[in-house]
């Protein structure tokens, strides 16, 4: 007989730097760094970024996630994508690791609407955090008729 010990994640301090899309026409890209405080159960979080629009001039931008569905930046904390927590997922492989996650409706802004809209997050350059495998680099994007359109590129510090 064997005996497993698990340990769940159930909240988790993110230090994040990147660069973040501003606009869907050209190359926009500004630098941000941000901190993420997440909760498994219940899902949630608060990313709470500041993006250097020049020298010296940032915008701070906040975005939070609570009593919805989904659960989004899971790969950061993988327990959250255990089949008891509601997620389904399909294996591609036996390597175990999360290589993308996507959503057919997410909200996003256009003008001053709010659209769902295909998404997807794409994680890479796994190491190992308290016996977990998690990524260090993301990458998102919203999935347009005309190609991926991405708008947050980051790392995890």
């Amino acid at each position: 007989m064997k005996l497993w010990i698990f340990l769940a994640v159930v909240g988790a301090r993110i230090s994040q730097t990147g660069k973040f899309r501003m606009g869907e026409a050209g190359e926009n890209w500004r630098p941000f760094s941000a901190t993420q405080i997440v909760t498994t159960r219940p899902p949630g979080f608060d990313w709470d970024a500041r993006i250097e629009m020049a020298p010296a001039l940032s915008v701070f931008v906040r975005d939070a996630y609570a009593a919805g569905e989904g659960i989004l930046g899971a790969p950061w904390y993988p327990t959250a994508l255990l089949p008891s927590q509601g997620v389904r997922w399909e294996a591609v492989d036996g390597e175990g690791l999360v290589a993308a996650v996507r959503s057919p409706s997410r909200y996003r802004t256009v003008g001053s609407e709010l659209r769902p809209s295909p998404w997807e997050g794409r994680f890479a350059a796994y190491t190992q955090v308290g016996g977990m495998r998690v990524p260090l680099e993301g990458e998102v994007a919203w999935l347009q008729p005309s190609g991926r359109l991405s708008y947050w590129r980051g790392r995890i510090n």
